[in-house]
């Protein structure tokens, strides 16, 4: 089997193949002027802080764009209109219970993203908030969101607060900001030929990609204004401010002097997910976040140590040695369809080798069917599994995986955990620093898990313990207490 790593080839680019902080910082500054001013501003709102978000997606090779497989959705994606689409579909079927304030002082929890970190990250803060008085409102991107969060929640999607006359309002304002891109649009492509370096790039087609994201962007903050023009709310917390939705929200809520907290929702692998922070604070897990955050730029005084509230009902599990009836539990990361491929059949070889049972677990933020076809396919005889990782994971189990937090959830729960090293991918997460997994390359794999099968590598209990003290900051089950406690000292 060839262990090569591919190459990456997606739509809006063809040569990129590192992602770098220095594209980031790059994509970050397009819309901002040589003497500081950003460009595409209106109403003291700066959109261009919502374009750059998507034209890192755009622009990154070891982010897919789109990252759906559906033909339709991605049409959509590519042409810019999902959010058009998404918006529309919460408009017709949102109910807007004409909430006038929000009940007790209570404030706003934000769910916008499709993404199972983020929604139990921000669960376990509604429901404290709720028990405690403060009455809470959920906010949902479109009723499909509704639907993804479990429980009966007091909530609405946010484009059901919109009015016919929004949109009067949106066409009034939409020449001026379609003029201050057609105005600096030469400039834009400019600067991206210059970021893409000698890499080829479609720059018309992204630059035709931002009217109607940009419209769709005026919708946004016309219901967001409805929103804390009539809710009133004390707080608003979300589980990321970088993407478009909820960093309007941050940027809005902080322009009405709202009480603004992101909840670090997963593991600091990349800058785009995380900063720049538009919210007042971040409710960090431990100091090992602490410190990625300052050293990209965070002020001290934004961000306060909580734990990780996702983990509250969580105990710490030791492990047991790997054995003849261990599974071998391959987690994906959201990185190329060729890379994640030569480790799906890396981890069948495997599996076969030794009889062991496979079960491949994609990332959250990935589209299943890909895994799903790929085994029906290469008839792999392999289970995929999306459910809860309580039940996933058991101590004795081998979970194989890149840099991502679910390594985490295999340290906490007993397992032995293997960390791939990719190419251009980085190891924000410090596995291999503190001693607590096996860092190896692909062509290592089947060797290691000879090893291990034989009782030659076991991991190490206190090295362990000081990792998760180190990272996740106390288990002690009150992380979500914590958080409350921050939006309403």
């Amino acid at each position: 089997m060839d262990l090569a790593w591919p190459g990456h080839a997606p739509s809006f680019r063809s040569g990129l193949t590192a992602m770098s902080l220095e594209l980031f910082e790059g994509v970050r500054d397009l819309f901002v002027d040589d003497d500081g001013a950003m460009r595409l501003s209106l109403d003291g709102i700066a959109y261009g802080n919502l374009a750059h978000v998507v034209l890192y997606q755009m622009l990154n090779p070891n982010l897919e764009f789109p990252a759906t497989r559906r033909p339709l959705a991605r049409l959509l994606k590519v042409r810019g209109l999902d959010w058009q689409v998404r918006f529309m579909y919460g408009r017709l079927l949102g109910k807007n219970k004409h909430i006038e304030a929000c009940p007790n002082g209570g404030g706003l929890v934000l769910f916008t993203i499709y993404n199972h970190a983020v929604i139990h990250s921000l669960l376990p803060v509604y429901q404290k908030l709720t028990a405690s008085g403060n009455s809470p409102v959920a906010i949902f991107s479109d009723p499909g969101m509704r639907r993804a969060v479990p429980g009966s929640l007091n909530g609405l999607s946010y484009a059901s607060f919109y009015k016919l006359a929004d949109e009067r309002e949106v066409n009034r304002k939409w020449p001026v900001l379609r003029n201050q891109l057609a105005a600096y649009s030469a400039t834009l492509k400019t600067r991206l030929k210059k970021l893409a370096g000698e890499v080829e790039i479609d720059a018309d087609r992204i630059v035709a990609f931002l009217n109607p994201f940009l419209k769709q962007s005026l919708r946004d903050a016309q219901a967001i204004k409805r929103i804390l023009g009539r809710c009133r709310p004390r707080y608003l917390v979300m589980g990321s401010d970088a993407n478009k939705l909820g960093r309007l929200f941050s940027m809005m809520a902080r322009q009405s002097g709202i009480r603004t907290v992101v909840v670090q929702h997963g593991a600091t692998v990349d800058p785009y997910g995380y900063v720049p922070l538009y919210a007042d604070r971040a409710a960090v897990w431990g100091e090992i976040s602490k410190a990625w955050y300052l050293q990209h730029g965070v002020p001290e005084s934004q961000l306060v140590i909580t734990g990780n509230p996702q983990l509250d009902a969580v105990r710490v599990q030791s492990s047991i040695p790997a054995h003849s009836g261990s599974r071998l539990i391959l987690a994906t990361n959201p990185l190329s369809r060729e890379v994640n491929e030569r480790l799906l059949e890396a981890a069948g070889s495997v599996a076969r080798e030794h009889g062991l049972s496979l079960k491949v677990r994609p990332h959250p933020s990935e589209d299943p069917t890909f895994y799903e076809q790929f085994i029906q396919r290469e008839a792999a005889d392999a289970e995929l599994c999306t459910g809860s990782l309580d039940e996933l994971i058991r101590p004795g189990d081998i979970l194989v995986t890149c840099n991502s937090t679910i390594g985490i959830d295999a340290l906490l729960r007993g397992a032995l955990l293997v960390v791939i090293e990719v190419p251009g991918v980085g190891a924000p997460i410090p596995y291999k620093r503190y001693g607590v997994a096996e860092s190896i390359a692909l062509a290592e794999l089947d060797a290691l898990i000879a090893d291990v099968l034989k009782g030659a590598v076991e991991r190490d209990e206190a090295k362990t313990a000081t990792f998760l003290q180190d990272y996740l900051g106390k288990l002690d089950g009150a992380s979500a207490t914590r958080i409350a406690t921050l939006l309403t000292p």
